[in-house]
């Protein structure tokens, strides 16, 4: 029984590090896509308002 239990917790350990690491790719993408937005969303807004 001790070895059943041994690659359980092995499927549940790799399964959990699995949803870690794509929750970590996730948080990446999005401070990546902000860093890439910013600067976007701001010369858009300084040209709205230059604009009016």
């Amino acid at each position: 029984m001790g070895g059943v239990r041994k690659s359980v917790t092995n499927v549940t350990k790799s399964k959990y590090s699995y949803i870690l690491l794509i929750i970590n790719k996730n948080i990446e993408t999005q401070k990546r896509y902000k860093s890439i937005t910013l600067p976007l969303r701001v010369t858009l807004l300084k040209g709205y308002k230059s604009k009016i």
